[in-house]
């Protein structure tokens, strides 16, 4: 079928049309991508850039670079599966996770551990929790939480003086 001249546009006009659209469409992706990318980066400047976590010393440097005081030892290790299908309470989950620069998505059904630690720069009675998971010797996320009523749950970085 062709189309009438009348109807047609000029070779230029289009070629400038679809250089523009490319253009924009590019710009578009750029400002999305440095928005989605810059988030995680600036959260995770506290955060360790090794995150060796296979042993004992290892978890524990790991929270001290952070300035945690945490227990020698863990309070609970335990085996934990990431799920496949995240439901609302691991997608928040997840998000906080993605906050310090660290993501769970690439770990869906994989089986962990999950270290647990007192910590002892917060206030006592706040029962202030640190958990770390660990799969294959690396640190692959955790958090801040506080078991006592209305608590919190917060990203592993440094806590505030």
């Amino acid at each position: 079928m062709r189309i009438p001249a009348a109807k047609r546009l000029p070779l230029r006009r289009k070629a400038v049309r679809t250089t523009a659209f490319l253009l924009a469409l590019l710009a578009g992706l750029g400002l999305w991508t440095a928005a989605h990318r810059a988030v995680p980066a600036q959260a995770a400047k506290g955060l360790p850039r090794e995150r060796a976590g296979e042993t004992e010393a290892q978890r524990q440097a790991f929270a001290s670079a952070l300035g945690w005081e945490i227990s020698p030892e863990p309070c609970a290790a335990e085996k934990v599966r990431v799920p496949r299908r995240f439901d609302d309470v691991y997608t928040a989950y997840n998000a906080l996770q993605k906050r310090q620069g660290l993501d769970l998505s690439r770990y869906r059904g994989r089986l962990c551990t999950r270290y647990t630690y007192a910590v002892y720069n917060e206030p006592a009675e706040r029962q202030v929790r640190l958990h770390l998971l660990v799969y294959k010797g690396k640190i692959i996320g955790g958090d801040i939480c506080s078991l006592s009523l209305g608590g919190f749950l917060r990203p592993l970085l440094p806590p505030q003086s």
